[in-house]
Order: C-alpha cells, then structure tokens, then sequence
C-alpha cells in the first residue's frame, strides 16, 4: 500500500489539485481497488468534482483535527487502515515531503500494528 502527500503525487494519480497548506491530505493506494482521497471534510466536494475519485473513495475528517494540539487527522487514517483489514500490510509513505511531517508519520504508525 502507498501514502502519496504530496500535492503533484496526488493530482498525477487522480487529479486532484486542492492544494492546502495547513490540513493534512493524501491519496492512499491501497493492495487492490481504487485510490482514496483522505483529507479535511470540506474539501471533499471539491475532490467529488475534480478528481477521478468515488464518493466511496472519497474520506474526510472533520475540524475539530484542524491545528488541533490534542488530535492529529492521521488518528483517523490508522483506524481506516484497520477497519479495512489493511493494518498488517506493508506501507510505503513519501519521508522527503513538505506534507507528510515526522508528527503525521508518528501518529499513523502509532495507531497500527
């Protein structure tokens, strides 16, 4: 499974060019099945309209995880990851990114197995 945070990794896999500086996004190409678009709530319609992206595939969390000291979006995405049986699989994440902090990786591997 991979991780895509970055902005021309994810616009590339899907089209998707909500670009945002101060919420986490990303694309998560999972072992079978089509990419999922995982960010803030309220730019999950612009990725409905812009993006090669199901509303299925499409997650979005909600404001309380935004510049929060107490939570972090990726809290979610581990739980995504696990409700999908996908907690023990292999995860390739982009470390050389802007988007995707040592504090995004911390907490999306703190949540797994």
């Amino acid at each position: 499974m991979l991780i895509l945070s970055d902005f021309s990794n994810m616009a590339w896999l899907n089209g998707y060019e909500g670009w945002c500086f101060f919420v986490h996004q990303c694309v998560v190409v999972p072992p079978e099945g089509a990419p999922i678009w995982y960010g803030r709530s309220q730019d999950a319609n612009g990725t409905l309209r812009t993006a090669y992206v199901d509303a299925g595939n499409t997650i979005g969390y909600p404001d309380v995880y935004v510049q929060s000291t107490k939570r972090h979006p990726m809290d979610l995405r581990s739980t995504t990851l696990l409700d999908k049986g996908w907690g023990a699989r292999a995860i390739g994440v982009e470390m050389n990114n802007y988007w995707y902090s040592a504090m995004a990786h911390g907490t999306l591997f703190a949540g797994m197995p």
